[in-house]
């Protein structure tokens, strides 16, 4: 598990489909310069590279090059010295070709970096492009074929437990095992877990 914090500095973005501008390389990159920079106060040289590429003579918003990005993120590095920045690039494969073919030989280069030591993890289906410009980094390959068990057990305990907390109310056995065995099929390999916590007022 990566915490973020001073001594640990973690940055994380997710593409979603559904979300036109989480799809952009530039918008990736922004995040992960934002959250970098999210305990600092920011230096001037990084201030008026900001001000350079976002804005018309300082004044009209604009949208800036990718590579105005990249500068900002290196530069950022700078307060990093000594330290690992972790990235988490989560559903890479929902980007489009044009904005993979930006964002991938960017953070091919960072991870070349030796001060700080940047690290990157990056999730997503087995694209050309992508498996070709990541070849040669260590790699995990989940298939269907490996985790369909898991998803099974998954949904049989989760229909479960709703069954018993009177959440899902099924009474045709029959309909019940179809219903599961459609978000299996559905699920095509993937999953994703919902997370909740109650917490008590002090």
């Amino acid at each position: 598990m990566l915490l973020s914090g001073p001594q640990i500095p973690v940055a994380y973005f997710y593409c979603d489909y559904g979300e036109s501008a989480s799809l952009e390389a530039i918008q990736i990159l922004g995040s992960f310069v934002k959250q970098l920079l999210y305990r600092f106060e920011i230096p001037a040289v990084i201030k008026d590279l900001i001000q350079q590429a976002y804005t018309y003579d300082g004044a009209d918003e604009r949208k800036p090059v990718i590579e105005e990005v990249e500068t900002i993120l290196r530069t950022t590095f700078g307060l990093f010295a000594g330290h690992t920045v972790y990235f988490v690039l989560d559903g890479l494969d929902e980007c489009p070709l044009t904005e993979r073919s930006k964002i991938l030989p960017i953070l091919r280069n960072i991870v070349d970096f030796n001060d700080p030591v940047v690290k990157i993890f990056v999730s997503t289906r087995e694209e050309v492009d992508t498996m070709q410009q990541l070849k040669d980094f260590p790699s995990i390959c989940i298939s269907d074929r490996r985790n369909t068990s898991d998803i099974t057990c998954f949904v049989k305990d989760t229909v479960e437990q709703r069954q018993k907390k009177n959440i899902l109310t099924i009474s045709d056995p029959k309909l019940m095992h179809e219903i599961m065995n459609a978000l299996i099929d559905g699920a095509r390999g993937m999953y994703v877990f919902e997370l909740q916590t109650d917490t008590a007022a002090d």
